[in-house]
Parts: structure tokens; C-alpha cells; sequence
């Protein structure tokens, strides 16, 4: 089933199906009275063919603060252990907690945003199954509502369809995993919706196949002999490209996973500076430097530096090249996370640092830190012009103010793999993206995420989301000597912003790419013949629920060959 077209949302949202009120002349008038008459007959039919609309939850919202309010805390969230990686997830904050050095004891709890003045708890989850959970540094979302979570020595597949009672669902033993701080330990994680990678520190690196949440299936274990030779702590998996890193120590590795099961390396060094953990975004490798004495690489540019931003540019994945560091923060860092050309990282007892990378020597632009005792900040989660800290001792994270000014920039794709015009692709191919910020998973569907034979109809598959990474795993292999197309647009970051031009991108798994113009009824995308709402395309529908009509934002309504059209018009196949 299309994931847009889903049981959860059907009926919660099937009301937007037929609103008209970018139309000219209808408010009010017999047409209004018309469609207002038909939508609910409508809304049953399509329910009963599966036919349903993209979800449409309030993200977060735009709110402009005041400079005295900067320095305090915009609000305390307090759980029964310790936080990481955040979530926003149908319009709410989901915290994940957990106990500091993976000791078991998780849950979620989930926030309403909705006044960033009075965040309030609205739900806490937490069962003999989270209680396994071990900190929770990476923790992607499907399209479909599914959440892979490392819990001790098992995989656990959560799901989300319903955010204020989300439930495990199944769960796979994974070999040699215990719940330890930083060995035998899966310390990091990277879904594509198929494919699951495990950075199993001192084990390796863990693959599990699951393709069918139902039938989880553990692969293997690739050892650290294979892959560097070093403890494996942080992994990010795009498309077919994979780069995993050491904790505390150097060590970097890029690998071609083109065949998921089989990933070969293309190249490895140790010569590299020492992070906590690296994000991937953007063809960039960014680092919480965690040094406890000066890098010995031998190029000075690395070596002064030790509690800092490091960068990577990993556009060429065979060549490591150094970019720069940021000023010293003053104690260890933890993980980095990207927004609209900032990177949030957080630097334990000196709490988070918000850096611009688009100058010299990653300016510290915005600081702050909680008066929790003990407090441990390695996270800094940014929220369009707020963040919330991962303080992982328990004491309770901080919600600062990073900007005054609301986030009104949409997301923008700036990477992706296969990349463009790339030839001779596996089958077996993934498509993945990194976008300049996180954007709504949700119902994400092919007129966001399109990857099709050129002109021909969309591949089926899921979408997973995790810190600005996107991948598409086809629920079909791909095929031999054909050109494939990618177009990207109207995803929605979680302010609401949304991307409005058309990423496209090209590659092939034949030895060249067709360069054909696509055609009209290939393209859905909304800037292009927008539909009645912003929130859903009408789709009506034959037995091969095909798109039948778009219509703009003046209300005028088109065929797939871009000839207006009246409405409603009766050659149409409900």
C-alpha cells in the first residue's frame, strides 16, 4: 500500500479531500454546497479502496522571543533518566530516555509544543520492553509509523502510528550484544528502511535485514579487522554510501553498501582528528572533538585542536580532506546535529555551542548551559529558533532559545546517493538524501520522494527519517540498463517550512543515462500544477489508482496534459 494511503491517517484527514477554498467563486455558492454534499460519500468510497490523505499535525511553532529571555531556560524537561536524541513526530516532542552507559530503564515521553512558553507533558511509555533500551544516540522513523530501537541484546521495531501510545511490535535477538557503556555494544544506529546498520563498537558492525517488520532477520556481523580496525561508534548509512567512525579514538571509514549485505570499503584511515562521534551531511563529516590530549596526525591544522567542531569533506569518499575546526569549548564533546547551515553540538559540563559554518573558523554564534547537577550536555536537538539539550545523567535537559527570530527557511537537499548521473548502480540500490534540516516523516510519499524509471510509474517502498538523513528502500529490486529519475520537493521541515523548488537527480544501472526529457503526468510535484490543499493531491482513481487531475492555488483544475478542465467533470472515474 502507498504510504500515504494508510489506515491511521484515513479518517482523521479524509475532511481536506475535497476543500475548495482557493476557489474562485465557490464559497459559499451551489458548487460549495455541491462538494460539501459529496465529500462525505466520497471520503467512504475512497476509505473502502485505501485510498486516504497525508496527515496534517501542527509542527513547531513560529514564535518570536524577546533578547531577555535568552539566557534563561525556556523550559525544563524532566524524565525518569537521562536524554539524547529528540523527535518531532505528528506535531509532538518525543523524548527518548534512557540510562546513562545503556543500564536499561527507557520510555518515551511526548511534549506538547504548541506554546513554546508551556511545553506540557501529555504522555509518558514505559514497559518491560524499553526498559531494555540503551541510550538513545539514533533513533530513525518510517513513513509508516515505524521506529527501530537498539535495546541490549535485542533489535526492537516500535510503532508509531499513534504517538501517545506507541508499542513494540517484534523484536530480534542480536548475537554477542550486551548492554555495556562501549563494548559489545550497539552505540549507534542507521535504518534505511530495509536495511538496518549496527555500530557495534568493539563487535564490528551489525546488518540486519528489515525489509518485512514482521520477519526481522539478523545477517551478520562484519568484524572490526574488516573495517578499519578500530571500535565502531557512530554509522550513517545514505543511499549506497556508508561512513562509519570511532569513539575517542581516530578512525574513519567509507564503504559502497550498493549490495546491502556485501559492503565493501573504499577507503579507511586512523590519521584522522579524534571525535566522540561524527554526523554525516551535506558530503561533510562533522565532529565533537573528545581528544584527551592533542591529535598526532601530523598536520598541524588537526593537531591543536581537541574539544572542537571538526570538519570533513567526504564529497570525494575516497579522500578524507580535513576542512577545519572550530575554537576550543572547553570540555568533551558529544554529537552533532545540523540546521540551516548551523551545526548544534553538545560539550558536556560546558553545555551546547551553535556554530556557523558558512564562515572561518565555525564561529560560536549562541551558548548556554542548564544548573542541573551533574548535568552531562552531549546532545543539543535544534527546534527551529529553540533547542533542547541531552543531558544523559538523568538530572533533567534544558529547552533554550538559539534565535529570536522564528525558522523560515525551508529544507534543501544537499547530498544524495546514487549521485547524479551516476551509472552502472546495483539493483539492489537504495536512494538516500541529507537535507540542510530534519523534515516531517509522516506520510511521506512518492509527490515528496519520487524515484521512478524514467517516465514510468513510481517504485513502491518506505522512507525513513533520522537527523536530516532521508533514505527510500524499494520494496522491489530495481532494473537492469534503465535510467532512473529522483524528484524532490514540498517536504516540510518540522517549523513548517517548505521546500518549493524541484530537486532532481539522475543515475542509471546501465552504463549510461538517458537524458529524455520527463513528461507531464511523470511529474506530481506541487509546484508544478499544485493541488487543492497543501496538504493533499486528490487523487481519483481507477484500478490502478492512478492520478487522474491537479489543480493550483487559483482553483483551476487541469489534466495530467496540463488542458484545464471544468469541475466536476463527469468523464471522471470516481
Amino acid at each position: 500500500m502507498d504510504p500515504i494511503f494508510t489506515a491511521t491517517n484515513m479518517w482523521a484527514h479524509c475532511r481536506l479531500l475535497v476543500t475548495m477554498r482557493n476557489a474562485p467563486g465557490v464559497s459559499g455558492g451551489p458548487m460549495f454546497r455541491i462538494v460539501k454534499a459529496i465529500r462525505a460519500p466520497l471520503c467512504l468510497a475512497f476509505s473502502l479502496l485505501g485510498i486516504g490523505v497525508r496527515p496534517s499535525h501542527a509542527q513547531i511553532p513560529r514564535t518570536v522571543f524577546k533578547q531577555d529571555e535568552v539566557k534563561n531556560t525556556l523550559a525544563a524537561i524532566i524524565d525518569n533518566e537521562g536524554h539524547a536524541m529528540v523527535s518531532i513526530h505528528q506535531g509532538k516532542l518525543v523524548t527518548y530516555w534512557s540510562i546513562d552507559g545503556n543500564g536499561g530503564g527507557g520510555g518515551f515521553s511526548v511534549w506538547d509544543i504548541s506554546d513554546l512558553r508551556n511545553i506540557k507533558r501529555e504522555a509518558v511509555i514505559s514497559d518491560t520492553n524499553s526498559k531494555l533500551w540503551n541510550e538513545g544516540h539514533s533513533w530513525g522513523i518510517s513513513s509508516d509509523n515505524t521506529c527501530m530501537i537498539q535495546a541490549g541484546h535485542t533489535l526492537q521495531a516500535w510503532d508509531m502510528g499513534n504517538v501517545l501510545k506507541p508499542y513494540m511490535k517484534k523484536r530480534i535477538e542480536l548475537p554477542g550484544v550486551r548492554n555495556n557503556p562501549y563494548s559489545e555494544v550497539v552505540f549507534y544506529s542507521s535504518w534505511q528502511g530495509g536495511y538496518w546498520y549496527g555500530a557495534a563498537t568493539n563487535l564490528g558492525m551489525i546488518i540486519v535485514d528489515a525489509r518485512d517488520i514482521n520477519n526481522i532477520k539478523y545477517v551478520k556481523t562484519i568484524p572490526t579487522s574488516k573495517l578499519g580496525g578500530f571500535s565502531v561508534g557512530s554509522i550513517h548509512a545514505v543511499g549506497n554510501f556508508l561512513v562509519l567512525s570511532d569513539i575517542d579514538n581516530p578512525g574513519i571509514t567509507t564503504m559502497d553498501i550498493s549490495d546491502p549485505v556485501n559492503p565493501v570499503v573504499i577507503q579507511t584511515s586512523k590519521q584522522v582528528a579524534i571525535a566522540y562521534t561524527y554526523m554525516f551531511n551535506g558530503g561533510k563529516l562533522y565532529g565533537a572533538g573528545s581528544a584527551p590530549k592533542a591529535n598526532t596526525t601530523g598536520n598541524p591544522a588537526i593537531d591543536d585542536a581537541r574539544y572542537a567542531l571538526m570538519v570533513y569533506d567526504l564529497n570525494d569518499p575516497s579522500k578524507f580532506n580535513f576542512v577545519g575546526h572550530s575554537e576550543e569549548r572547553g570540555d568533551k564533546g558529544g554529537y552533532v546535529l545540523l540546521q540551516d547551515g548551523y551545526a548544534f553540538a553538545g560539550f558536556s559540563s560546558q553545555g551546547y555551542s551553535k556554530f556557523d559554518l558558512s564562515k572561518p573558523g565555525f564561529p560560536v554564534v549562541s551558548t548556554n548551559k542548564s544548573a542541573h547537577v551533574g548535568s552531562d550536555e552531549d546532545f543539543a536537538n535544534p527546534l527551529g529558533n529553540v533547542l533542547m539539550t541531552g543531558n544523559d545523567h538523568g538530572s533533567g535537559s534544558n529547552v533554550f532559545i538559539h534565535d529570536l527570530n522564528p525558522d523560515t527557511i525551508p529544507p534543501r537537499v544537499d547530498f544524495i546517493s546514487p549521485g547524479k548521473n551516476a551509472v552502472n548502480q546495483a539493483l539492489t540500490s537504495r536512494v538516500g538524501i541529507t537535507l540542510t534540516s530534519p523534515v516531517v516523516i509522516e506520510g511521506m510519499a512518492d509527490d515528496q520522494f519520487l524515484i521512478a524509471p524514467l517516465n514510468g510509474k513510481p517504485l513502491k517502498g518506505r522512507y525513513v527519517h533520522l537527523a536530516g538523513e532521508v533514505n527510500f528502500q524499494p520494496f522491489e529490486d530495481l532494473k537492469p540498463n534503465t535510467t532512473y529519475v529522483v524528484q524532490i520537493t514540498g517536504m516540510k521541515d518540522w517549523t513548517g517550512n517548505k521546500m518549493t523548488e524541484v530537486f532532481e537527480s539522475r543515475f542509471s544501472t546501465g552504463a549510461t543515462v538517458s537524458q529524455e526529457p520527463v513528461n507531464l503526468a511523470f511529474t506530481r510535484h506541487k509546484n508544478l500544477l499544485r493541488p487543492m490543499s497543501e496538504n493533499s493531491a486528490l487523487r481519483l482513481t481507477g484500478s490502478d489508482r492512478s492520478l487522474k487531475m491537479l489543480i493550483d492555488d487559483n482553483g483551476a483544475y487541469y489534466d495530467l496534459h496540463g488542458k484545464s478542465v471544468p469541475f466536476p467533470d463527469p468523464a471522471w472515474n470516481y
